[in-house]
């Protein structure tokens, strides 16, 4: 999966949020490659309702936005 937020604009900064999948009973979830120019990102966890993990990449101002993301 590629993600281009070229659209957004260079001009501004921006954030992408995005579940992040889990291995279960019905799947198995291995080999994630993440590749990307964010300036950071990180998979965190909503600890108090859901309890989902969510991707996080953050594009400071100016940059050419990309993501790409490989199972």
């Amino acid at each position: 999966m590629t993600i281009d937020l070229s659209g957004h604009g260079h001009d501004k900064a921006a954030d992408l949020w995005m579940p992040y999948p889990v291995s279960n009973a019905n799947q198995n979830i291995s080999n994630i490659s993440i590749e990307g120019n964010c300036s950071s990102s990180g998979v965190y966890t909503d600890s108090v309702f859901f309890k989902t993990p969510m991707l996080h990449a953050r594009w400071e101002d100016g940059a050419k936005k990309k993501y790409d993301i490989c199972p």
